[in-house]
């Protein structure tokens, strides 16, 4: 570790990093040259598509069984801290420790207190609507909005959610999740009536993400137009949940049952590079999230809807969370309640009779997306939010 100038920001993320979680990717890579970022994580994954030269895994460090082991006792809480990680820290000394996610932010408490560090949260979604319904998490979220600094969130309403949870409200701040410009290539939408109409659906298969409405409206837009050729394409699957894979099987037996299979593809998980790829060869992202009945949310919206709305799809959703302040107004009619998988096909019934709307409706998506979640841009605004936390000590 070498020594610097510069001010350090450990960010705590779980685990560095799954492919559902760029975002994080953003924020740690694009702050500014005054900061140096470290990351810590309880193990790694896909460093080849994450790389970051300053990553501190306690895996690496433990090794298999004493990082397992440890982990458990952290977690029924018999060990407060990991001592090797105490260790590092300290001689780390960031002045700030970047939590993400709420739950991770009350488990930092006891280690932003040793290391005398400021402390920023993030929240993202099941950590503000399904973790609260817990009595024990309500009470730990007292302790940790007691003490934090700073409170991030992707939008109003998660704010405001988060307010309700017992969050002073100078403390919340906006802070928007960027993507990579760059890597998402606009391309005006169109289709020749000769072409099939391609639908892009790209989620795990949890309940939040609605996966199921979206197949109702499709069978509904087939049936409403049997002459027009559609071709539908899911990315993603299965976590390791037993809830998850039950939906995997639902969604396979609905599309059986539905005489769909020449419809649907599935193709699994990707990399970040063919998923754009795939959003850049289809005309319309399908994203219907929807509460589950576990609570669970987006919280603010999934990154998948700004990233397609930056590569110039029309995007057809719900009113859920924060989606309708991800895109742009012209956008807002393509949006509908929640589990409405009636409204869902009379949306995707309007855009397949009127292909000369989409052009319009992706480009105002694609300035809504430059001027508000530009990855670099965020980065600066988190820069500040940093700068702002440290110079409140002095």
């Amino acid at each position: 570790m070498e020594t610097t100038d510069r001010k350090i920001v450990a960010h705590d993320v779980g685990v560095w990093l799954p492919r559902s979680k760029t975002w994080v990717y953003s924020q740690v890579i694009n702050l500014s040259e005054t900061w140096e970022t470290w990351v810590i994580a309880n193990r790694t994954e896909n460093l080849g598509e994450f790389p970051h030269p300053n990553i501190y895994s306690l895996r690496d460090q433990h090794g298999t069984i004493r990082w397992f082991l440890e982990l458990v006792l952290r977690r029924l809480g018999v060990v407060p801290l990991s001592p090797t990680l105490c260790r590092f820290v300290r001689r780390l000394k960031p002045a700030i420790i970047h939590s993400h996610f709420g739950t991770t932010g009350w488990r930092n408490l006891n280690l932003v207190r040793l290391t005398g560090a400021r402390h920023v949260v993030s929240f993202y979604g099941f950590d503000v609507t399904k973790v609260p319904l817990d009595p024990i998490w309500r009470q730990r979220y007292q302790e940790l909005f007691a003490v934090v600094d700073q409170v991030l969130c992707e939008g109003p309403h998660m704010g405001r959610e988060i307010e309700k949870l017992g969050c002073p409200k100078d403390k919340i701040n906006i802070f928007r999740l960027g993507v990579n410009l760059d890597k998402l290539p606009f391309r005006s939408r169109t289709r020749q009536p000769d072409e099939p109409l391609r639908i892009l659906i790209a989620a795990t298969f949890v309940e939040k993400k609605g996966i199921r409405y979206a197949i109702e409206a499709i069978y509904g837009l087939r049936s409403e137009r049997p002459k027009l050729a559609i071709q539908a394409t899911i990315v993603g699957g299965a976590s390791k949940a037993a809830s998850s894979k039950k939906i995997k099987k639902a969604l396979e037996t609905s599309i059986a049952n539905l005489s769909m299979a020449d419809i649907f593809q599935f193709e699994g998980f990707c990399n970040y590079s063919t998923l754009i790829e795939l959003g850049d060869k289809h005309d319309i992202f399908l994203s219907p999230s929807v509460t589950a009945a576990d609570g669970d949310t987006e919280g603010g919206a999934p990154v998948t809807i700004i990233e397609m709305a930056a590569l110039g799809m029309p995007i057809i959703s719900t009113t859920h969370c924060d989606i309708p302040e991800v895109l742009a107004p012209a956008n807002g009619e393509l949006l509908v309640a929640e589990r409405d998988s009636a409204a869902l096909t009379q949306i995707l019934v309007k855009l397949a009779d009127n292909p000369q709307d989409w052009a319009r409706i992706g480009r105002k998506n694609r300035d809504h997306i430059e001027k508000h979640f530009d990855s670099r841009m965020q980065g600066q605004q988190l820069t500040a939010i940093y700068e702002s936390v440290v110079r409140s000590l002095q």
